[in-house]
């Protein structure tokens, strides 16, 4: 992404200065470095500045530290970048990175000392509509704008962004994925003959996981005693929390990196701007209750490493339909906004002192879930948005739906054809969230005249395992009538 988005960029400052344009750039892609570039780029005079605004004091340590890397001193100087954030104000360098919050105060110190701002880098441009950072805009009064965002460019009038008035570049998932800047997810949910507790369950998914990774806690007690079960079942494991000193949670990340630990159980540490490119799986344990912690804690996983030819999340309370997340939202940086106009996910209140059960799955609902992520990201479909329907039985509508589209199952695949074929006949013993994947998939290939996904496919649908586990679930559901 980085040389093609630098030229692109860099030509339209030459050519366009007086249109500010917007760059879609998802997690992952360099982002940072492609800003270093922009800045090195610029040709600036005596008391001229180029303005970088991120949200964070986090992101403005992290950007100040990749762009210093551009501008070695002995080439530019002793200072040529500086951060200016409320503990710290050095406006009077070439390159200023600056704390959202504080760019109207920047604004008005240059122009106070007749200082010049000749371009403006907005990163995380999504929030930059908002009534301070508008004055901010108009405060620093750049000659040229560029705003980086991973959300999709609007163009409407009600919706885009009024800084911004053309998308300069735009790099999303399926790029990323092309480019293997991300690996693809796949999604294994909790599946037996049986409803279980989730530690149980946690224990039967993740005992066979490959390679590092890390299951999701309630609190730190929780997560210190369920270290403790792991172990007990041969999982070697450690807690990871917040009372922990940075020099152990560094030793306990190393020990899970090098193999003398298989997993982590740690309580919140997943949070924006975490990076462990090295994880091959996590267990989403705890049911979290937020759409942007979820997409923070599985975007963490994403990330390319060698070797890596995907990331395994294991599912237990389905959240992966709770939530209808896909990857234009974990990579996409959709979640946070959607989050600031809904309501978060509502459980029951828990009582985290004793184990809850999980969303038990059949078979056949697994296979369609990890098919229909794969429409999604490949673009050929959109899943429908998930909520506690989806784990209800199939409705009347849907089967019908599911049956006036199997017209669309010979467009398949040969060796997927069987498993679509008894996904349908038997689309009412479908949960509905499942029939609503199977109906999306034959839509999908309807719509697009036949077209099926390159990547993040699941295996062709074993039916002999199918079929067995159809009958065990009859005989479960016998079993619990009255004789």
């Amino acid at each position: 992404m980085q040389s093609e988005a630098i030229e692109r960029i860099v030509s339209h400052l030459q050519a366009h200065p007086d249109i500010s344009g917007l760059i879609r750039a998802v997690m992952g892609s360099g982002k940072s470095a492609v800003i270093a570039a922009i800045c090195k780029a610029i040709t600036l005079g005596k008391n001229e500045h180029v303005v970088i605004t991120t949200p964070s004091r986090m992101l403005v340590n992290q950007l100040y530290r990749t762009i210093t890397r551009w501008f070695p001193r002995e080439a530019y100087g002793p200072r040529p970048v500086g951060k200016f954030f409320s503990a710290e104000k050095a406006w009077n360098t070439p390159v200023i990175v600056c704390c959202a919050p504080s760019a109207e105060k920047l604004g008005e110190i240059l122009h106070k000392h007749n200082r010049k701002v000749i371009c403006c880098v907005n990163d995380e441009a999504h929030g930059t509509e908002c009534e301070r950072l508008l004055r901010a805009h108009a405060a620093l009064a750049a000659e040229v704008v560029i705003g980086f965002t991973a959300t999709p460019f609007r163009a409407s009038d009600k919706e885009r962004l009024s800084i911004f008035q053309t998308l300069l570049y735009n790099y999303g998932p399926h790029e990323a994925i092309r480019d293997k800047i991300v690996v693809p997810w796949r999604v294994i949910g909790y599946h037996g003959s049986q409803p279980k507790l989730r530690d149980d369950a946690c224990v039967d998914l993740i005992r066979d996981a490959q390679g590092p990774g890390l299951v999701n806690a309630d609190s730190i007690d929780d997560a210190t005693k369920y270290a403790v079960r792991l172990n007990a079942e041969g999982i070697s494991a450690e807690p990871l929390h917040s009372k922990m000193k940075p020099t152990e949670q560094g030793i306990a990340l190393a020990k899970l990196e090098s193999g003398k630990l298989r997993t982590l159980v740690h309580v919140s540490m997943l949070a924006q701007g975490v990076d462990l490119p090295w994880l091959r799986w996590m267990c989403l344990r705890r049911p979290v209750t937020s759409r942007v912690r979820f997409a923070q804690e599985v975007g963490r996983s994403l990330r390319a490493f060698p070797g890596k030819t995907e990331a395994v999340i294991y599912d237990p309370h389905d959240l992966f339909g709770a939530f209808h997340l896909e990857y234009s939202a974990v990579l996409g940086g959709e979640i946070e906004e959607e989050e600031k106009a809904s309501r978060e996910m509502e459980f029951e209140k828990v009582d985290w002192a004793k184990d809850i059960p999980v969303v038990v799955r059949t078979m056949v609902e697994i296979w369609l879930r990890q098919l229909s992520l794969a429409f999604d990201v490949s673009g050929i479909s959109e899943r429908w948005v998930g909520d506690d329907w989806r784990h209800k039985p199939a409705s009347v509508p849907q089967l019908f739906a599911a049956r006036k589209r199997m017209v669309a199952i010979p467009r398949a695949p040969a060796e997927y054809q069987p498993g679509l074929t008894f996904a349908a006949q038997h689309a009412m013993e479908l949960s509905r969230g499942a029939c609503s994947d199977l109906i999306g998939i034959l839509k999908g290939m309807l719509d697009s005249g036949g077209s099926w996904p390159e990547i993040m496919l699941p295996n062709p649908l074993d039916l002999t395992s199918a079929q067995q586990d159809r009958a065990e679930k009859a005989m479960d559901i016998l079993g619990g009538i009255p004789s």
